[in-house]
């Protein structure tokens, strides 16, 4: 019996540690069951290695459609249809080196090397040229199939702007009239190819040139570093907001000062009127102006700035201007504070096609004095006999 118990006893020692490990298996598979958001962890670690792929992907897509798109329109008819789109805008044959398409931001479509040919009347040399025509496309429309234009940026554009022996302009004729008489000269040129005329909502201009000729004589005047905007504001009427910088061939000015030209002018129907423009030459030197203007220096130092209200309806122009020259002295003597100083102020009346100009009223104010002045200057007397021909500047005082 004692015998018995002592196995009893020792039996139930040995079930009492299994108790003890039961429990520490149920402590582990506890644990296993917590382990499961690490898994999950593990998961959204994976997904997120997989954006670089797909981020890959779309740049090579970008990059086939760019490639695919811009070879499709160099080697089809395409590229035929847009030159032509563009001849039908400028009113003029348009040559193009090739064409960029892109898809990066906006698609849009890049004319490299583009030059405008300029009408046998006022010469043989091109109208416009610019190393990039930008033209921004719209979505919608290639959505149907079309080709509509945004904007248009012009890059490093040089423009030439011709006056012939009658006094007409290559960029008024290139403007279309108001309405066709029946007497009407057609344009000289090959004939355009039919197309529904080119839309745009804005032109930029980034580093230009204006070149100025008279017939075929390239006058040594031109505006550089043009830049700004054009954008039609209403339906026929545009406004724009224009910089550039004065320069003359042969002459290094150390001070030519920034022109600025803002305002409004009507649509291209009705040949820019009516039109409301404001003027401003800001930081210029008058020895500098002079030279621009003459190509020699006078010995007169001082600063010049310039503003300009201009405003027509018809061909007459309505001017009112004012002029502050600051620190006048001759050459040869030191800057000092009492330098004098002038404004002059003037309304003008000036019609282009007239050689001459009426200062309906002028006034010269110094510091402690002042003048009125009313004067009219003409500087065409080639059909007055010499006989007959008097002074060309008369003044009131």
């Amino acid at each position: 019996m004692h015998r018995l118990d002592r196995l009893e006893r020792h039996e139930a020692a040995r079930q009492q540690p299994a108790r003890h490990t039961f429990a520490v298996a149920n402590t582990l598979s506890e644990t296993v069951m917590r382990a499961e958001p690490v898994q999950s962890a593990k998961v959204r670690r994976s997904a997120w290695k997989r954006w670089p792929k797909w981020i890959l992907l779309l740049v090579l897509f970008f990059w086939a459609a760019d490639t695919g798109i811009s070879l499709l329109i160099r080697h089809s008819r395409l590229q035929r249809k847009i030159t032509a789109r563009l001849e039908s805008a400028f009113g003029r044959p348009v040559e193009v080196a090739r064409y960029d398409f892109s898809l990066w931001g906006w698609p849009t479509l890049e004319a490299q090397s583009i030059t405008v040919a300029e009408d046998p009347r006022f010469g043989q040399e091109y109208f416009l040229r610019a190393e990039s025509l930008t033209m921004r496309l719209r979505w919608r429309s290639l959505l149907r199939g079309r080709l509509e234009f945004g904007t248009f940026s012009l890059g490093r554009p040089s423009l030439n702007l011709v006056r012939d022996a009658s006094g007409d302009w290559n960029l008024a004729e290139w403007l279309p009239r108001p309405s066709a008489s029946a007497g009407a000269i057609a344009p000289v040129g090959p004939p355009l190819p039919p197309s529904s005329p080119l839309r745009f909502t804005r032109i930029e201009v980034d580093s230009g040139r204006i070149n100025f000729k008279r017939g075929d004589e390239k006058l040594p005047f031109a505006f550089v570093g043009v830049k700004g905007y054009l954008e039609p504001e209403s339906p026929g009427r545009w406004q724009l907001d224009l910089q550039a910088t004065p320069m003359r061939a042969a002459v290094i000015p150390q001070q030519a000062g920034t022109l600025h030209l803002s305002g409004h002018v009507g649509g291209t129907s009705s040949r820019l009127r009516p039109a409301a423009l404001d003027l401003s030459w800001i930081g210029a030197s008058i020895p500098d102006v002079l030279r621009l203007a003459r190509n020699y220096d006078y010995g007169v130092r001082g600063t010049l700035a310039l503003w300009l209200n201009a405003q027509t309806d018809a061909d007459a122009w309505a001017l009112q201007g004012r002029a502050e020259l600051r620190q006048l002295h001759r050459w040869d003597l030191s800057l000092r504070a009492d330098n004098p100083a002038v404004n002059l102020t003037a309304k003008m009346h000036w019609n282009p096609m007239n050689p001459g100009i009426q200062f309906e009223e002028a006034t010269l104010e110094a510091p402690h004095s002042n003048a009125r002045v009313r004067a009219e200057i003409s500087w065409d007397h080639r059909r007055v006999p010499l006989k007959d021909q008097v002074s060309p500047f008369g003044v009131e005082v």
